[in-house]
């Protein structure tokens, strides 16, 4: 037997072809919560969950894809497998400290770049999720349940233009439909000072909160030095 979630790519085929938009009363076909009606021969990996709602809207939800354009394509996550680590001894458990700050490492440019998550409740949370791209390729999801991250972007860009992508997915589940409960996500050049970061040079941001339903995408150019 499948797993819950273990949807197939002829399955999700079929779905979309029941709900397209050609056909007579259909509802509408949503990506992390945008629309993407008109796309065709798209087929979806690693999909968490698929919702037809009362309206009759197919509403799919598969981190790392993001929509494109006025044409609403849609990009394919590029993920590298991740290497293996070599068996470690076990260390003596240590009393929990503050997280250090990012380690220094080689890059071509001279400057650092970051993106800065920050979450503020009145009792509840965003119930957004946030897919980070650099170039077309997904480095991360940031979590409405996570309070802070600082997320270091200078080993992805390469000098001269970069893209960066932030994708919002709003959760099914919502907690709060207040509009005091935010996250903030601002990227920039920074520089590291004790245990912060310290964004000197803001690039673009992107605000939510709870009060928001529908998914946003922020894209921002950069010119990386």
């Amino acid at each position: 037997m499948l797993a819950r979630w273990a949807w197939s790519a002829a399955f999700l085929a079929a779905l979309l072809l029941v709900v397209s938009p050609s056909s007579s009363g259909a509802g509408k076909v949503f990506l992390n919560g945008v629309s993407i009606d008109g796309v065709r021969n798209q087929e979806f990996v690693g999909v968490e969950k698929v919702e037809i709602d009362k309206a009759g809207n197919v509403r799919i939800e598969a981190p790392g894809y993001a929509v494109e354009g006025k044409s609403a394509s849609v990009r394919t996550p590029t993920v590298k497998p991740r290497p293996a680590l070599p068996a470690a001894p076990r260390a003596p458990a240590e009393p929990r400290q503050a997280a250090s700050p990012p380690v220094p490492e080689p890059s071509l440019l001279a400057n650092r770049y970051f993106v800065v998550a920050e979450s503020e409740s009145a009792g509840g949370s965003s119930d957004f999720d946030v897919d980070v791209f650099v170039n077309e390729k997904w480095l991360r999801r940031i979590r409405c349940d996570e309070q802070q991250v600082v997320q270091e972007l200078t080993r992805s860009l390469r000098p001269g233009a970069n893209k960066i992508s932030l994708v919002a997915v709003k959760r099914k589940q919502r907690t709060s439909e207040s509009p005091e409960d935010r996250l903030s996500l601002v990227v920039g050049l920074g520089t590291i000072a004790g245990d912060e970061v310290h964004i000197d040079e803001p690039l673009g941001d992107l605000r939510l909160d709870a009060s928001q339903v529908d998914g946003v995408q922020r894209d921002l150019d950069v010119e990386a030095e």
